[in-house]
């Protein structure tokens, strides 16, 4: 929907967000897994199709992480 004003406009930014599952395949996650590959392989030829108009395309991939903090448990 954003996408011509970003490419009249020659500027903009999309950030996907992708997953290292869809990097590398999470155990027991396969329908998971696919998804996120296909948000990252988007996001790759988004960004060649509308790079020289001015719009740049990232994604992100998260990957959960544990505190050795206690209190960051709690709530």
């Amino acid at each position: 929907a954003v996408l011509p004003g970003m490419i009249e406009r020659r500027s903009g930014r999309i950030i996907n967000i992708g997953s290292t599952a869809g990097l590398v395949g999470d155990y027991m996650l396969p329908l998971y897994s696919a998804a996120k590959s296909a948000v990252h392989g988007f996001t790759k030829v988004l960004a060649k199709e509308v790079g020289a108009h001015g719009v740049t395309v990232n994604c992100v991939a998260p990957y959960g992480t544990v505190s050795d903090d206690p209190a960051a448990f709690s709530s």
